[in-house]
């Protein structure tokens, strides 16, 4: 599944429409959501410097 960026929250949302697509185990899904906040939490700075826009081609992922 190719998904790009949008914004925070919509990146937040991707990620949980994603886990419950991907299983129905909840934990799986909760481990998922946790890692995806840690990540938008470490990457925020460089998240909020950018439009959407750019980050549908543009933004380099670590």
């Amino acid at each position: 599944m190719k998904a790009h960026l949008l914004c925070m929250p919509c990146t937040f949302r991707a990620a949980y429409d994603i886990a419950r697509r991907a299983t129905n185990n909840w934990e799986i899904q909760r481990r998922a959501i946790i890692e995806t906040l840690k990540w938008l939490s470490e990457e925020g700075d460089m998240l909020l410097n950018i439009t959407p826009a750019i980050m549908h081609t543009h933004a380099p992922l670590k």
